[in-house]
């Protein structure tokens, strides 16, 4: 019989990696600091797990959790390791999964997209490859522990691609329903909420769930990014977008959540909630009427020049300041700014097109504080000194069809994925050897 110890059943997106590491950048990065403080917590290799004929070894998961905390930015104590190490073993084991998965539908991961991805990765945190492997090896984080993630990414959106997609079909028919509900709650409360959820399967994990529950709302009201804890933690819908769950209107929501929503202020977290399925810890960032766009349903193109400094020493950042400063001197949009960063050596400058709301409260209040073309003060990042900039702004709209037919297909590609991975866990032959 197959041996099965599964909670964390997420299926992480390179755009949502790199995400998580644009929430640290703004948020501040606390690698550096981690990796001095964490305990020796590897064990002299063997074998953590056999899924089907493959093995995950104790050192590959010892590094994955040193990932997982450089990424959480949680501290490295023997505590959180002990909480972390059943949540990173089974994300270990769902990766096995989705790579034979890609195997078995002929989909071909090479060495070239995993070096493509990681490489986009660091781009879209605005670091160069060098300073963005720095930071993984000041976490003591094999770059390799990287690639073995990111190969599994490829390889299930590969298998998404070839064997989800093509089943999953969305009529015109049920967006006008949808619309149609949209059109009857314009005016009512609605909230836009980010969502941990830890799932409570038997009787018997009630109180560790509970604490460990009680014990990430502590590290988030002690300053922890939710984007980042949500993506390592929740068993939510959401956690590969940082728990977001979007505008959800307060008729949807079940009743005890619904409660204590209602009581909480802009950015606040509340305690863990307990429902039917487990735990929720909720974060209220906004709230609204129904069906009246708000600024962060805007689209955006971001310009950003970035100018890497490695070793951030004082004297390298005052230099990069002054250069920063005489080169944004005066300057408007962004073809002026592409101009300057190609005179410095930055990489590129803009972004693709992306809604406001997915980019993280700390970036969203930067760029909402930007007039079109002008460029913002000097921000930090966690490889340099940089310079952000709104190129393109166009303000959002009343939902339309076409609109509904995209999300409802994507909503229905998400379920119809979770329902092949689960069916996966379910005929796999898996032995966990730790505890």
């Amino acid at each position: 019989m197959p041996t099965h110890r599964y909670r964390h059943p997420r299926t992480p997106t390179v755009t949502a990696l790199a995400a998580l590491l644009l929430a640290l950048a703004l948020a501040g990065f606390a690698g550096p600091a981690a990796a001095q403080q964490q305990p020796e917590t590897r064990m002299l290799d063997g074998v953590a797990a056999v899924v089907n004929d493959r093995i995950i070894t104790h050192s590959a998961l010892e590094d994955r959790m040193r990932l997982a905390l450089l990424a959480s930015g949680l501290q490295a104590t023997e505590e959180n390791i002990q909480r972390l190490r059943p949540q990173v073993l089974d994300t270990l084991v769902d990766e096995q999964l989705q790579l034979q998965a890609g195997e078995d539908a002929g989909i071909d991961v090479s060495d070239e997209d995993v070096e493509a991805a990681i490489g986009t990765i660091a781009s879209n945190n605005n670091m160069t490859r060098e300073t963005f492997e720095g930071l993984l090896r000041q976490g003591n984080v094999p770059l390799t522990t990287l690639e073995d993630q990111v190969r599994a990414t490829l390889a299930w959106r590969g298998f998404v691609q070839r064997r989800v997609v093509p089943n999953v079909e969305v009529t015109e028919e049920a967006a006008r329903d949808v619309l149609s509900r949209i059109e009857q709650t314009e005016g009512e409360p609605e909230f836009l909420l980010s969502d941990i959820f830890l799932s409570v399967d038997t009787p018997s994990e009630e109180a560790e769930v509970r604490e460990l529950a009680q014990s990430l709302v502590d590290e988030l009201r002690g300053g922890g990014s939710f984007r980042a804890i949500a993506s390592q933690f929740s068993d939510g819908v959401g956690a590969t977008e940082g728990g977001n769950m979007g505008w959800v209107l307060g008729a949807q929501l079940d009743a005890d959540l619904r409660t204590v929503v209602e009581t909480l202020a802009a950015g606040e977290v509340s305690d863990p909630v307990r429902t039917a399925g487990g735990y929720h810890i909720v974060q209220l960032r906004d709230q609204r009427l129904a069906n009246t766009p708000t600024a962060e349903d805007d689209i955006v193109v971001l310009g950003r020049l970035i100018l890497a400094v490695d070793p951030p020493t004082q004297q390298g950042l005052a230099a990069a300041a002054y250069r920063l400063e005489q080169a944004t001197a005066g300057i408007n949009g962004c073809e002026a700014l592409q101009q300057q960063a190609d005179q410095l050596g930055a990489p590129p400058v803009t972004s693709d097109p992306v809604r406001i709301g997915t980019l993280g409260p700390d970036l969203e209040n930067l760029l909402n504080s930007l007039e079109v073309g002008a460029p913002s003060g000097l921000i930090r990042t966690p490889g340099g000194l940089g310079i952000f900039m709104v190129c393109e702004r166009t303000p959002a709209d009343r939902a339309t069809l076409d609109q509904i037919l995209s999300n409802l297909q994507e909503e229905r590609i998400n379920l119809a994925q979770q329902r092949y991975l689960r069916d996966l866990r379910r005929d796999a032959m898996v032995d966990i050897r730790v505890e």
